[in-house]
């Protein structure tokens, strides 16, 4: 192992849990092979996700090619903003993201999966035919997005996923550029028709809220929340239900337990995100020298929270690499943690959930067509390509 951590080596791709844990078993704290830190220790990770000594405003980073990918290619105003103007955004939309709200969606999922199930044949890319579409259908609904728009818009939302990668071809990166300028396009014009004509829609409700104290969110400001909206409600869930699905199917014990009690199924998205978390690290800016682990920090420093590998700690699951849906639950940082949790867990664990269940009760006798499917390489975020299943006995 060397003294820093690689995550764009063949090594990480593969297994970067493993990668995280001969790491973490070296040092707490390992230099990035770009630039900044990575944090690999759970009890640190859990502080600087609490700590005010950090933040997430890019204008506190240093300069360096991270700041400059996130600035040039991003509509990411609300991942990337801190302090008071974090709050007041985020409290906009945070009502359409509580458990309740969302509890109320449920008979709208579950029919959206029962409707890609019907569609699917007996042997079908449960990425491409299921995981993918199921998210992306139901966020573009919140939003209030032509059903004929939904492919374009599932295509924008892959893009600008890929616009944390700081070596990008330029092939890649103008295609991601226009992406991002014709999703900037595409929620102006919508926003500009929903204030004339309202609708019941999130897009209607974001352009005419305002809170107690009169502020209320500029269009620049609402064009990236909804692009952030449109990338999270898609991109993460599809891996979490595809990631889910694959374990569940490497172990015919553990997808015969779900088979046999489909209740499991909220337990076993949660053990997904400890096992197999779609998201495999998040990132704070230090707001002033900070010593983490025993290491020197400096002010505008970059802190990469190893959250994956925080899950797969052997001080917090009893068998940190065994995929167990009957494995008391674990704790995982999969949504983060401090102001910045995941505004969209309730929906993501519902979603995974309801999809989970549905595929089992419709397939109980589901199976892998291939034994090493492929992974889908994009930075920071893990998930499959593709994921051929077959419906029959295969047992």
């Amino acid at each position: 192992m060397s003294e820093q951590i690689n995550i764009f080596s063949p090594e990480f791709a593969s297994d970067p849990y493993a990668v995280m844990a001969e790491a973490r078993s070296q040092a707490s704290v390992m230099k990035d092979a770009i630039e900044g830190w990575w944090i690999l220790d759970p009890a640190d990770i859990a502080e600087v996700l609490r700590s005010p000594k950090f933040g997430k405003d890019l204008n506190d980073a240093q300069d360096g090619i991270n700041k400059q990918v996130l600035q040039e290619r991003g509509h990411w105003s609300l991942l990337y903003m801190h302090g008071e103007d974090h709050r007041r955004i985020r409290s906009l939309v945070a009502k359409a993201f509580t458990p309740r709200a969302v509890e109320g969606m449920a008979p709208r999922i579950t029919e959206i999966a029962e409707q890609l199930l019907d569609e699917a044949g007996p042997s079908f890319d449960a990425v491409a035919s299921y995981a993918s579409p199921l998210p992306i259908i139901v966020i573009a609904e919140m939003l209030g997005i032509d059903p004929a728009d939904r492919s374009t818009f599932e295509a924008w939302s892959r893009d600008l996923a890929l616009a944390f990668d700081p070596f990008l071809d330029e092939a890649t990166q103008a295609r991601v550029k226009r992406s991002r300028d014709y999703l900037a396009a595409y929620f102006a014009r919508a926003i500009d028709e929903r204030r004339a004509r309202p609708t019941c829609d999130m897009i209607s409700r974001l352009a005419h809220v305002q809170e107690e104290d009169g502020s209320k969110l500029s269009d620049d400001e609402l064009v990236d929340l909804l692009a952030l909206l449109l990338v999270a409600g898609n991109i993460t869930t599809t891996d979490l239900i595809g990631n889910a699905l694959h374990a569940l199917l490497s172990d015919r014990d553990q997808f015969d337990a779900l088979v046999r009690e489909p209740n499991l199924a909220a337990a076993a998205v949660e053990e997904a995100l400890r096992f197999d978390t779609p998201v495999l690290g998040t990132d704070r800016i230090a707001l002033e020298d900070v010593e983490i682990g025993g290491c020197p920090i400096a002010k505008g420093d970059w802190a990469i929270l190893a959250l994956s590998g925080a899950n797969r700690d052997p001080a917090r699951a009893q068998s940190p690499d065994t995929f167990d849906v009957r494995q008391a639950a674990a704790p995982h940082a999969s949504f983060g943690g401090g102001s910045h949790f995941c505004i969209g867990a309730p929906l993501a664990r519902l979603e995974a959930t309801i999809a989970l269940r549905t595929l089992v009760e419709r397939h109980p006798r589901l199976r892998l067509a291939d034994a090493n499917p492929v992974r889908r390489v994009v930075l920071g975020f893990r998930g499959f390509s593709e994921l051929r299943v077959c419906v029959g006995e295969g047992r």
